[in-house]
């Protein structure tokens, strides 16, 4: 009888992990460790900078709405108390310009009506309503009544498209048209910061709208339009779109519009030919003129570009040009920072404070005075009456006297 040897399987011996495996589970450990904290300050400071920096899609979205011609448009009646901080009030009338007050169809005897159309520095962004360059027109010479019908983010063609559908029935002498140089790029697409937009094309030689009705669009995707930039700074997505670039070999699909087309550049001609001649026609007179803001201090190619455009398209038309690019150039270098100071913080900004508006109502007047003249005699009433140097006398208005 054979005995069965019932014995136990050996055990393997236990590992034992070497230095080197301990030194490398320990640097992996650590380098997690790091990463997690980097990402955790880097969500921290992308968190911080998404709320501090981001903005509304346009500036003007507190007190515009949207408008199936204009794209957005003032909410009439509108009063905003602290619109751009405490004690700087954003009040826009009944008509939807920016006043305290209404107009009549006809301004009153003895005053000469400028209606001026523009964009935001028009409109009198970061400044109250008395402290636009319209306001301060009239305060620094009472003969005037400024309509201020400007409003932020529009290109010319929307300035020119409100002006025809909510200013051109007011009675003037004169019909301001002011722009920077970002309104003609702006001109140049059917939408703003994510916001749609009409536009101007020539067909047979006639100005035809397009885009309108202007579609609408949400709040959201102007939104995210108006601060994608911040996107970028989070690392992932930083990554994410190089790497995307690479694989893709993506362009830039917004193409510049600096200089503009020559077929925008003849819509342009036909806008402004159309409004010189209703406006003479009524006896009033067009004005172009060129807002400078603060980068427009020394050469600028796009804004020497536009400059020089239109200067040679004010002398074709026979149109006054107020050139401020070249007044604002003749400043002391160091009384430039002084224009664009926000008057609530005291911070630099984009747009004109109250001293940069103040110094704009003193270019206009210098130009505007010349083109008005005293007329001789008077009225037995005491009140004055003008005499437009090179205008006709206006149909129903016997304050005027006539031109000799």
């Amino acid at each position: 009888m054979s005995a069965t040897n019932d014995k136990p399987a050996a055990s393997k011996p236990k590992r034992r992990r070497g230095p080197i495996k301990k030194l490398l589970l320990t640097f992996c450990t650590f380098l997690f460790v790091v990463i997690f904290i980097e990402g955790l300050f880097s969500t921290v400071h992308f968190v911080h900078t998404f709320i501090s920096k981001s903005k509304s899609p346009v500036a003007e979205h507190s007190h515009t709405d949207y408008d199936a011609d204009l794209g957005w448009a003032p909410i009439k009646g509108l009063k905003v108390e602290d619109g751009y901080g405490p004690g700087v009030p954003i009040h826009i009338n009944d008509q939807g310009f920016r006043a305290d007050k209404e107009y009549t169809p006809k301004p009153a005897d003895g005053k000469v009506r400028v209606v001026a159309i523009g964009d935001s520095f028009t409109f009198g962004h970061d400044v109250a309503n008395d402290h636009t360059w319209p306001a301060y027109v009239e305060k620094l010479d009472p003969r005037f009544e400024v309509i201020n019908v400007g409003l932020g983010g529009y290109g010319v063609d929307q300035i020119y498209l409100r002006h025809e559908r909510d200013a051109k029935s007011f009675d003037r002498d004169f019909l301001v048209f002011a722009f920077i140089m970002e309104d003609f790029g702006r001109a140049q697409h059917d939408s703003f910061n994510g916001y749609g937009k009409p536009t101007l094309a020539l067909e047979n030689g006639e100005l035809v709208v397009r885009n309108q009705p202007v579609p609408r669009r949400g709040y959201i995707r102007a939104w995210l339009n108006q601060n994608g930039y911040l996107l970028r700074e989070s690392r992932t997505v930083h990554v994410t779109s190089q790497i995307w670039n690479k694989l893709t070999s993506a362009s830039d699909a917004q193409v510049a519009t600096t200089s503009g087309n020559e077929s925008f550049k003849a819509v342009l001609k036909k806008m402004w030919s159309d409004m010189d001649k209703a406006e003479r026609a009524r006896g009033s007179r067009l004005i172009l003129a060129f807002i400078p803001a603060q980068r427009d201090y020394g050469p600028f190619e796009a804004t020497d570009h536009w400059r020089a455009f239109v200067k040679e398209t004010a002398a074709e038309l026979d149109v006054p040009f107020f050139d401020m690019v070249e007044a604002f150039r003749a400043v002391p270098a160091g009384q430039v920072p002084s224009h664009f100071v926000d008057p609530v913080t005291g911070e630099t900004i984009y747009h004109r404070g109250n001293k940069g508006n103040q110094w704009l109502a003193e270019q206009f007047l210098q130009r505007l005075a010349p083109m008005v003249e005293p007329a001789a005699g008077g009225n037995p009433e005491g009140v004055r009456s003008w005499r437009f140097s090179d205008l006709p006398r206006r149909n129903g208005r016997t304050n005027r006297a006539d031109v000799s």
